[in-house]
């Protein structure tokens, strides 16, 4: 946040959806944090700092919430190996949307 905030650069985190805890119901990003776990509570602290400073003008900030992990080292979810792979082989990828 620091170094993006010094440099005046964008910053865009990739993050899950621990900060909502258990949702009934469909997800969406105006959701409470409510979540109930440690890992969860700390995602909700990060996030809500990240938005308070972009709300400050202080940070310009995008995240994106994922329900699955991904990178490259992610092989059982829609975005790992069939995503990532090809990717960096310079290759078309293939990619499952719902």
């Amino acid at each position: 946040m620091s170094g993006a905030m010094t440099a005046g650069a964008k910053l865009a985190v990739a993050e899950n959806l621990y900060m909502y805890g258990q949702v009934k119901g469909n997800m969406h990003e105006s959701l409470p944090y409510t979540a109930t776990t440690k890992k969860g509570e700390i995602r909700a602290e990060m996030s809500s700092r990240l938005l308070q400073l972009h709300q400050e003008g202080k940070l310009q900030v995008t995240m994106g919430r994922g329900a699955d992990f991904f990178g490259p080292d992610v092989h059982n979810s829609s975005v790992g190996s069939r995503l990532f792979k090809p990717i960096m082989k310079g290759k078309v990828c293939t990619v499952m949307l719902s």
